[in-house]
C-alpha cells in the first residue's frame, strides 16, 4: 500500500471510530489536543498523526495501532461494527456507581428482549 492510500485508510478508520463513539470532530480534536482543522486533514488522508498521537488515539478507544493502520472499515462495510464492549466501556467509564447500576439494568432488559417493558416503565415514570 502506498503512502497516499495508507493515509486515506488511516483517516477513514479514525473517522469511523469517532463516528461510532458519537463524537464530533471538535470533541475528538479537543480530547487529543489538536485543532479541528488538523483532525479534518487526518480524516481526509491529507496528513498523518504523529506516532505519539496515534498511540494516544488508540489508547483512548482501546483499539490496536494495527487495526487503525491496516483494517479497512470502509471497504469491508464494517464501520458500524466496532467492538460493542469497547464502546460501552468508553461511555460507562466516567459515570457514578448509582448511574452505572441503572445503565446495567437497562442493558439487562434489552439483552433479555424486554425493550417494550422498559419503555412502558419509562413512560409511566414520566407521566
Amino acid at each position: 500500500m502506498d503512502k497516499v492510500m495508507l493515509a486515506r485508510n488511516i483517516g477513514n478508520n479514525i473517522r469511523c471510530v469517532r463516528e461510532q463513539y458519537g463524537l464530533s470532530i471538535n470533541e475528538l480534536a479537543e480530547k487529543l489536543g489538536i485543532s479541528t482543522q488538523y483532525l479534518g486533514f487526518i480524516e481526509r488522508g491529507q496528513r498523518l498523526f504523529s506516532l505519539a498521537k496515534l498511540i494516544e488515539f488508540c489508547e483512548q478507544f482501546e483499539i490496536s495501532v494495527d487495526e487503525v493502520i491496516y483494517k479497512n472499515y470502509i471497504a469491508s462495510n464494517d464501520c458500524a461494527s466496532i467492538d460493542k464492549v469497547k464502546l460501552l466501556n468508553y461511555y460507562l467509564a466516567n459515570i457514578s456507581d448509582s448511574n452505572f447500576l441503572i445503565a446495567l439494568e437497562i442493558i439487562k432488559l434489552f439483552s433479555q428482549g424486554k425493550q417494550e417493558e422498559m419503555k412502558k416503565n419509562c413512560l409511566n415514570n414520566n407521566s
